[in-house]
């Protein structure tokens, strides 16, 4: 999409002005220059109220109309502002117009919009088509979401970096077409928890399981998101300690690589250590957790076996009672001894507690019985203590290890940090700020996976219980069908826009880290480049720190904004960049750097608005064999009023 012409009339300062631009790519600047108060910033208004019906500096809409065109009316006189842009679309021309209609009167100008009209003509060939509603044309070329990106300010720019850049992901995603697969995904669920109401209403139980698994899905999607967000910040962490790493290990001398290289080691066998630790404390736990019963019912069968030496007991304990009620009449096995299976054991201890004369003959029978299970829980008690003995020893020889590595550390820590290097102390002192950072993070992802394991596990529950439920209702299988067809529908387009996502952000950051080193910048320092999902920029430093774009100075700020323009036009390339502007308030060097190398970045057309005496005395002669076309602003004053003219 190419800008071939501009017509203007009594707008603003223009009265009657047209300019054309070249479509030869292979000279892509158009230049276009004027002093202060020439008309740049009009004309780039006048671009952005015929598209979008808005001025960028939000002005009254009285004001819009020319001043000499309106004290030359006389009374009743109708005034047309009009502006109208003709584009090269592929093989088609577009001619979008906009008409604001006011009206002459004594007592001033006022609006009549009768006369008002926005309107598109498309010429084929010899077919022309109007188009009374082009807003569909506008969002598909160029969407007023790009506005800033299509008609470029340095200061409007950074204010919209400060806010974010929601309006930009909104563009892009509706370009590649991402908006859509949201829309699916937002319809699928919909229709999805629309079936589940449905089958609420059938049979409450199983559509409040359904309602369950899917708040479950989406507490575990949401969990995933953030892991995969703290991964990925986890990883950039560590290949920052390890840039760090080979900093330390390169140029330092002999003493410190020694010293260094142990610390590393130091580092490896805590985290081992802490590991095994944490695996022999996890079975410790266990193991107590299944030898539980054992503990339990020990006390309780030694007090009921000394009860039950020689006389019928008067007073049982109710703990004893409760005990033998449960291995009598609930049937529970109590150290392999099963009272309900061994029916002459049972009957025993059932008439006894009857208070039955007969039990009394069998007093040695039940007292057997009792030792041969008291006689069990000791030797399951015994081999309990020795084996805990074993843990313990276990246990504590790890945390020797762990500590006397941890003691280590700490003096070679404090051996680096009295090094005379400022430059090692300085890196070792980043090194643990980012390590810290590194450990919690960890720490939120082992959260966050426990959360998801846990999520997991209810979600089979809630299946389990469903699958139960659903056993033999035949009327559930069509919604069922349904809900299963949508997730599918959901899994799918997800899976595809996240793919395009990550696509979209690699090019963009691939593409501006190209632009940066065309531009020179930080030539002499590492740094990476970071996008995140909201298109948002930040710098990751050569010491670990991260700078966001109000961070940098205005020249390095500059830059990046340029760089990040031109990789966002090189990505969609199908429409020009209206530049107003765009070095102000830097130094000549720089300017020129950036204006040398604008046609390398810029691959489509551009249309730069220029500072008359800079362009001609600093960096006119530096882009000159990739200029097509040159027009000059300049102020026509007379007593009806002031009128910008074209040369």
């Amino acid at each position: 999409m190419l800008l071939k012409r501009v017509k203007i009339q009594n707008y603003r300062q223009f009265r009657d002005v047209e300019l054309e631009f070249s479509d030869n790519l292979e000279k892509n600047i158009n230049v276009i220059l004027g002093n202060s108060a020439s008309g740049k910033t009009s004309f780039i208004n006048a671009l952005n109220w015929c598209l979008y019906g808005s001025e960028i500096n939000n002005n009254s809409a009285l004001e819009i109309c020319n001043n000499k065109t309106k004290n030359q009316a006389s009374i009743g006189d109708i005034i047309e502002v009009n502006v109208e842009l003709e584009f090269i679309v592929e093989e088609d021309i577009f001619v979008f117009n906009r008409v604001l209609g006011f009206k002459k009167t004594s007592k001033g100008l006022t609006r009549d919009s009768s006369f008002d009209n926005f309107e598109l003509n498309i010429a084929s060939g010899d077919d022309i088509k109007i188009h009374n509603s082009p807003y569909y044309f506008l969002e598909k070329y160029i969407p007023k979401e790009l506005e800033d990106y299509i008609f470029f300010n340095p200061s409007i720019l950074y204010v919209n970096y400060n806010k974010g850049n929601e309006r930009l992901k909104s563009a892009l995603y509706n370009y590649f077409q991402l908006n859509l697969l949201e829309n699916i995904v937002k319809n699928m669920d919909r229709m999805k928890k629309s079936y589940i109401k449905k089958q609420k209403k059938i049979y409450p139980k199983i559509g409040k399981w359904n309602e369950e698994i899917a708040k479950t899905e989406d507490k575990i999607k949401s969990l995933k998101k953030s892991l995969d967000s703290l991964e990925k910040e986890s990883q950039e962490i560590n290949l920052q300690i390890e840039e760090i790493d080979i900093k330390l290990t390169g140029n330092n001398p002999s003493d410190i690589k020694q010293i260094y290289s142990r610390n590393k080691e130091l580092e490896r066998l805590i985290l081992l250590n802490q590991k095994k630790l944490n695996q022999l404390e996890e079975e410790h736990e266990r193991y107590v957790l299944l030898n539980y019963p054992y503990i339990m019912s020990y006390n309780s069968f030694v007090a009921f076996v000394d009860l039950c030496d020689g006389y019928l007991p008067k007073d049982i304990p109710k703990s004893v009672i409760s005990l033998i009620n449960n291995l009598s009449k609930e049937g529970k096995d109590i150290q392999e001894v099963n009272l309900v299976l061994n029916e002459e054991h049972r009957k025993l201890l059932e008439d006894w507690f009857d208070g039955s004369i007969e039990a009394l003959n069998y007093h040695d029978e039940l007292i057997s019985a009792l030792e041969q299970i008291r006689n069990v829980i000791i030797e399951k008690i015994l081999e309990f203590k020795n084996t805990s003995l074993n843990y313990h020893k276990e246990i504590m020889d790890l945390k020797n290890n762990l500590n006397k590595c941890i003691s280590e550390k700490k003096e070679i820590e404090s051996m680096l940090f009295n090094t005379d290097s400022d430059e090692v102390r300085k890196l070792i002192q980043i090194r643990d700020n980012l390590l810290r950072t590194r450990d919690n993070i960890i720490l939120k992802i082992k959260g966050n996976e426990s959360k998801i394991s846990y999520l997991e596990k209810h979600l089979v529950s809630s299946r389990k219980k469903l699958t139960e439920d659903e056993k033999n209702i035949l009327e559930f299988d069509e919604y069922n069908n349904k809900i299963y067809f949508c997730d599918k529908i959901i899994k799918s387009t997800e899976d595809i826009y996240h793919s395009l996502q990550i696509d979209i952000i690699d090019k963009l950051k691939k593409l501006t880290e190209e632009n940066l080193k065309i531009l020179n910048w930080r030539m002499n320092d590492s740094f990476n480049l970071m996008i995140d999902n909201n298109l948002e920029l930040s710098i990751i430093n050569s010491f670990g720190e991260c700078e966001k774009p109000y961070d940098l100075s205005d020249g390095e700020r500059l830059i990046l904004h340029i760089s990040f323009l031109a990789a966002i036009h090189k990505l969609l390339g199908n429409f020009p960049i209206v530049l107003d502007n765009p070095l102000r308030n830097l130094d000549f060097e720089m300017k020129r750097n950036i204006m040398e190398k604008l046609p390398e970045i810029f691959h489509n057309q551009a249309i730069l608005l220029l500072h008359e005496s800079d362009y001609l005395e600093y960096y006119g002669d530096a882009i000159y064999d990739y200029v097509a076309s040159e027009n000059v602003f300049f102020i026509d004053n007379s007593e009806e009023g002031k009128e910008s003219k074209v040369i």
